[in-house]
């Protein structure tokens, strides 16, 4: 609160539709986190927070809406739930993104 005081309507309005907003492949992967990273970290402050939980689901959602990384997908399902953290959702990913990049089919 002493860093970003009070938030007004708009603030909330604004940080939810940055977390709703769905990913575009055509942006790095790392926009996509960031973005999440930063709606997670203002809620805290705002509150109701967001749970890690739901920012993996969101951040899950995005990636299966565009059709891409199926088979990371599948991986990432397979894992344990104990493995299904934030830094081992961003480091599945990252890697899957940039395995996409090398392959000559992103920017």
């Amino acid at each position: 609160m002493a860093r970003y005081g009070k938030p007004s309507a708009a603030e909330k309005e604004s940080n939810k539709k940055a977390w709703s907003q769905l990913w575009n492949p055509e942006d790095p992967i790392e926009d996509m986190i960031q973005r999440l990273e930063e709606c997670y970290a203002t809620l805290l402050i705002f509150k109701p927070a967001y749970t890690l939980k739901q920012m993996i689901d969101k951040a899950l959602t995005s990636i299966k809406a565009t059709g891409l990384y199926v088979h990371a997908t599948l991986e990432w399902q397979g894992f344990l739930d104990v493995n299904q953290t934030w830094p081992e959702f961003k480091n599945h990913f990252v890697k899957a993104y940039d395995t996409w990049l090398a392959n000559g089919v992103g920017n």
